[in-house]
């Protein structure tokens, strides 16, 4: 398998817009939630795909990226607000 590099220019004008766009970015919100796990679902083995399937069924994993997001606010759920994963700066227990 043949691999194709970026140009180092290519990288560096990447490099500067990510950085520009950073400080403007809050969060990954929905899209980019399912973005990542469209992503994800294109790099698993054949047997990851086929136990993420079984799992998930009749759910892709790009769809149920936002899951953690959508149950976070009901009562029901906050037994899992440890797990969550954070990044607040604010908070000290981290």
């Amino acid at each position: 398998m043949q691999r194709h590099h970026a140009r180092p220019s290519t990288v560096l004008v990447a490099l500067v817009l990510a950085m520009a766009l950073a400080p403007h970015a809050s969060a990954w919100g929905p899209i980019g939630h399912r973005a990542v796990g469209l992503i994800a679902e294109h790099h698993l083995t054949p047997q990851a795909e086929r136990a993420v399937a079984d799992l998930l069924a009749p759910e892709r994993l790009a769809y149920v990226t936002t899951w953690a997001d959508e149950i976070r606010s009901e009562p029901e759920w906050a037994k899992a607000d440890p797990l969550a994963l954070r990044d607040d700066p604010g908070r000290a227990d981290l």
